[in-house]
């Protein structure tokens, strides 16, 4: 049902830098990244390195690709957020 608190989170694997792709579906779906709606943030890196099987397609060090989405902007306060790696 609409009202239903949901939230989606883990290892999406779906870089958030790369436009019309995984993350910008999840977005369109009507779900928000709370990463955004922080009041503080680190950089948000959730792949600091290079990683097996991401050699050759030309994917950029330092990614986001774990990530906690949520149906409702007004459910929970986010005062802060931390990567931990």
């Amino acid at each position: 049902p609409e009202n239903d608190k949901i939230y989606l989170m883990g290892d999406f694997n779906n870089p958030a830098h790369v436009k019309e792709e995984g993350y910008d579906l999840v977005l369109s779906s009507g779900f928000y990244d709370t990463y955004h709606l922080a009041g503080q943030k680190d950089e948000g890196v959730t792949v600091v390195k290079a990683i097996d099987g991401w050699h050759d397609k030309g994917v950029v060090d330092k990614m986001r690709i774990d990530f906690i989405f949520k149906n409702q902007l007004n459910t929970t306060t986010i005062p802060n957020t931390r990567t931990c790696i």
